[in-house]
């Protein structure tokens, strides 16, 4: 059984389709969203249907990116409402055709309220943003895993290897750093690459919004 990894998503449902399609993803592999599965592109409602089919088949472990936060901020403080709009909450409404909260389905919101702020393994941290590397898990502060850019390689003092998004990669390539992986690098506008990674394997697979695919191993990243 294998766990994949899948990176920022950004409401962009074709790119979803396309890289579920492309990975060998077998019957009972496990795959970790790194968070900001909505937020800024054209079809946040469709990425969730897209997860609720992917959980009747597979372990979908759903870790909280800051737009997820924002979401939940803002449907409990309406004050926090105008920030998350600003920062791509409009679309994800536009895509629900939603005048309000409340038109977002129950089982959506059980996913957002729901979501895990990290997933560990006994080899892999995953988590959406960044962390502390001289702080075990448990004791992370939430605005770093939520917010934290990731500005150098990540070396853990569990020794685990780390799996982030969050710090989107202009080169649409994963950053590589031997102890951690960055793969955010999608830009808003589906420009880009959809990364997964499936760390056993060391190699990341992509698509881009032409359908074109392509693969790797993290070792291409060093040159």
């Amino acid at each position: 059984m294998a766990i994949w990894a899948i990176g920022d998503i950004h409401g962009h449902s074709k790119h979803l389709k396309q890289l579920l399609e492309f990975i060998p993803l077998a019957l009972h592999d496990t795959i970790v969203l790194l968070g900001d599965v909505i937020d800024r592109g054209p079809d946040s409602a469709g990425v969730m249907r897209q997860i609720h089919d992917l959980k009747k088949s597979h372990e979908v472990i759903f870790l909280r990116g800051n737009h997820e936060a924002m979401l939940l901020q803002a449907r409990r403080n309406r004050e926090h409402l105008p920030f998350w709009i600003e920062c791509g909450g409009g679309a994800t409404l536009d895509s629900y055709d939603a005048k309000s909260f409340d038109d977002i389905p129950d089982e959506d919101w059980s996913l957002f309220e729901t979501s895990q702020l990290y997933y560990e393994t006994e080899e892999a941290i995953f988590v959406h943003a960044n962390l502390d590397p001289n702080l075990q898990m448990i004791d992370q502060p939430e605005s770093d895993l939520l917010w934290r850019f990731y500005d150098e390689p990540i070396n853990h003092t569990s020794g685990k290897f780390v799996v982030c998004g969050h710090t989107t990669q202009p080169s649409g390539l994963p950053a590589w750093g031997k102890h951690s992986i960055c793969i955010d690098t999608l830009h808003d506008s589906g420009e880009g690459w959809l990364t997964a990674v499936n760390c056993d394997r060391r190699a990341f697979w992509q698509v881009d919004h032409c359908g074109n695919g392509r693969k790797d191993s993290f070792f291409s990243l060093c040159c």
